[in-house]
């Protein structure tokens, strides 16, 4: 927005000028060429007192700046200049929007070259109708002009092709083709997303998701609706000027949160200004020092390169499971993804694994690098019959494991959520809990039955709460979502989806009013008589799950003596499980073929 920096600050001059010098001369050196083959296939040099040899150039000229990343703003001229009127435009949307001529040239560059390709359209100058000569040089072109967008398509779909096999081929690699993905036509390779479609996947994301009305989480997978004005807004933000995101993050203006200097950043994360301010630029990760991303001056500062480089590194430095919390989940064997046939310690490993990134950083490669739920869910799930399992397809009490992970390793980056799913979700656990508390307080009123009743009923409600944010765009439980998670269930998990199915079909029965103990308990114990008369190990998988998938909140001493003694013996028995799960001692009792 100023030349203070150039006047200030060491090597931005410098670096500015070469730049500007590299990218006007590779334009120039392209132009030149075309009109070279352009006059040769004519037999003659284009005259600039021709209106349809300016025309040409003009046409030309706005298809090879648009393809460099220079498209045109509103208000430009016929030859692409800016008046005294468009200038004011033009400066407003320089201050407001990230490179806006970057973001123009995606959507001109395949207008532009339509536009060239004449012999497609049929379109030639009058003037030249009855010229052979004339003729074959515009059809040349024209053939020049789609030959450049087919090679670049082909490039980017042999890339992302070449993915897809070494992810077939059992290599830790991925393309995704859903366009409700944030990882929609990228490559993945690691925990690095490689975008080689320079911008154009967002533009073609964002039109397919205000058509579709759905987008996908990008950490567990689940598919919820997105409203057009949503998705507008978040495309928008997402092309803001880092000073404008600044100022709508941190609520500066007093417009966008209820307290200034705070709010929510891109991804959902609180932000707070002064403390953000409080943290330097460096953080050290294994001793090695990286760019902190959640530093105010990191985010607003430091180039984008650095911050791409630097955020793979921290990455693959920082162990998947947080020293705060790794005694909770010592079956998962993090020590697989170090290479056994090279004895080199696990540090230069995890610092060659950013190397791939950073070169692709260097060579202008859009770089996103970033751990999800799904990948936690992979890693423990990946041993298991059947191979490894997303977020979305986990049991409760696995899911619960990967949610203290994830918070775990956000909360040692210094992040932390009060909005979104995952706080909505948090804050549904919370009244769960004062739920019970407030139960407690009334149970010496209450007869047993009436306690009883209520807890189940409470117990009930919050699970369809859960369900229903989890499951937002289809309704809780509905039958699509049976049946889309069905298609994926292994035998134990289908036998877990009979009880759930029972409750779901007594409650129907009863208009969705909420059984009683002794409902909820008779179906629980005729669900539980078939699976231990069965005597299979997969009936046996089926019971210890849904054992563990119960009485998943802590239940006030107050409230559980009141219970009946059945109940009792299930919520102790669930939380025992549950211990041994987290230290590894059930996996071949519930992972099963």
């Amino acid at each position: 927005m100023s030349s203070l920096a150039g006047k200030f600050l060491p090597w931005v001059r410098p670096s500015e000028r070469g730049y500007a010098l590299y990218l006007s001369k590779l334009r120039w050196d392209v132009m030149d060429d075309f009109v070279r083959r352009f006059e040769a296939a004519r037999g003659s040099k284009l005259d600039m007192e021709n209106a349809d040899d300016i025309q040409f150039i003009q046409d030309l000229g706005k298809f090879l700046n648009s393809a460099t990343g220079r498209g045109p703003l509103p208000g430009e001229g016929r030859g692409g200049g800016v008046g005294d009127a468009s200038r004011g435009i033009a400066t407003l949307m320089n201050a407001l929007l990230f490179s806006p001529r970057l973001a123009s040239s995606r959507i001109s560059t395949p207008v532009y070259a339509l536009k060239n390709m004449k012999p497609f359209v049929n379109i030639y100058p009058e003037a030249i109708q009855g010229d052979v000569a004339a003729r074959n040089a515009y059809k040349d072109m024209s053939w020049l002009v789609a030959q450049s967008i087919a090679s670049f398509a082909v490039v980017g779909g042999t890339i992302n092709l070449l993915v897809k096999a070494g992810e077939a081929g059992g290599l830790p690699m991925e393309a995704s083709g859903d366009p409700e993905s944030s990882d929609f036509g990228k490559g993945r390779l690691g925990n690095s997303r490689y975008d080689v479609w320079v911008g154009y996947t967002q533009f073609g994301r964002a039109i397919y998701q205000a058509g579709s009305g759905r987008t996908r989480s990008a950490q567990t997978g689940e598919l919820r609706p997105i409203g057009f004005r949503d998705v507008l807004g978040q495309f928008a933000r997402s092309k803001f000027m880092p000073t404008l995101g600044m100022a709508i993050e941190y609520n500066l203006t007093g417009l966008t949160g209820d307290k200034w200097g705070t709010g929510t950043g891109f991804f959902g994360e609180d932000r707070n200004i002064l403390e953000d301010m409080g943290k330097g630029p460096f953080t050290f990760i294994s001793g090695i020092p990286t760019a902190d991303e959640e530093s105010f001056w990191t985010r607003f500062l430091a180039p984008l390169l650095i911050r791409d480089v630097s955020n793979a590194l921290e990455e693959e430095l920082r162990p998947l499971i947080p020293e705060s919390v790794s005694g909770i989940a010592p079956q998962i064997d993090t020590s697989k993804e170090q290479p056994t046939l090279y004895k080199i310690p696990s540090q230069v490993y995890d610092v060659a694994k950013a190397v791939p990134p950073s070169i692709a950083a260097g060579l202008g490669i859009g770089i996103t690098t970033f751990r999800t739920k799904n990948d936690i869910a992979y890693e423990i799930t990946k041993d298991q019959p059947g191979g490894a399992k997303d977020y979305i397809r986990m049991q409760p009490f696995e899911q619960d494991l990967v949610d203290e992970i994830a918070k775990a390793r956000e909360a040692e980056r210094g992040v932390s959520r009060t909005q979104g799913l995952g706080a909505t979700l948090d804050e549904i656990d919370a009244r769960e809990v004062a739920f019970y508390e407030d139960l407690e307080t009334r149970a010496s009123t209450m007869t047993l039955r009436e306690v009883n009743n209520e807890y189940y009923a409470g117990k009930e409600q919050f699970r369809v709460e859960k369900d229903r944010e989890l499951y937002a765009e289809f309704g809780p439980r509905s039958e699509e979502v049976k049946e889309m998670n069905r298609s994926q269930m292994g035998p134990a998990e289908l036998l877990v989806q009979e009880f759930y199915d029972a409750l779901d079909s007594a409650k129907e029965v009863k208009l969705n009013v909420p059984l009683t103990s002794d409902e909820y308990s008779s179906i629980l114990d005729a669900w539980e008589t078939k699976m231990v008369n069965t005597k299979t190990p997969v009936s046996k998988a089926a019971l210890f799950m849904v054992r563990m998938n119960t009485h998943r909140t802590e239940i006030p001493q107050g409230v559980l003596i009141r219970l009946s003694a059945k109940t009792r013996a299930r919520y102790q028995a669930a939380r025992d499980l549950r211990d041994q799960y987290r230290e590894g001692e059930l996996d071949k009792h519930l992972y099963v073929n």
